[in-house]
């Protein structure tokens, strides 16, 4: 089944859902995401490279991962889903909303990113298997 996004308007209220690989382009809605930034218990923070085939900024080093709640999905849920996928982790602990943040990036490749994208924290102890 293909991922689909949470379109929202610029109150940060639900008004539908798109697929998420065909509504990231030049003119993407505005929707919802987020960034993760793992810590272990010495404060160690882990940086992520992003892969080299990702549609917007590959190769770039960035938080540890980042992605978008599906439709009825918190983001804590979203959370540990895409750390999974990304990092091969489970088991976040302290997931915890540090800032609200929204933001619409100029083009890069033909794509704008327009989202609501709230940060969080979260800690992990244990091997990290990342996604290719």
């Amino acid at each position: 089944m293909e991922e689909q996004i949470i379109l929202v308007n610029e109150l940060g209220e639900h008004v539908g859902v798109a697929p998420k690989l065909e509504s990231h382009h030049d003119h993407t809605p505005l929707h919802l995401a987020f960034s993760c930034y793992v810590f272990n218990k010495e404060g160690q923070f882990l940086l992520t490279k992003r892969a080299a085939i990702k549609k917007v900024w590959p190769g770039v080093l960035t938080n540890s991962f980042c992605g978008h709640p599906a439709p009825g999905e918190s983001y804590e849920e979203a959370i540990k889903r895409r750390g999974a996928y990304e990092l091969g982790i489970s088991g976040l602990t302290n997931i915890t909303k540090i800032i609200d943040y929204q933001y619409k990036t100029p083009p890069f490749n033909g794509v704008i990113e327009n989202e609501i994208c709230p940060v969080f924290t979260a800690v992990y102890e244990g091997e990290i298997k990342p996604n290719p």
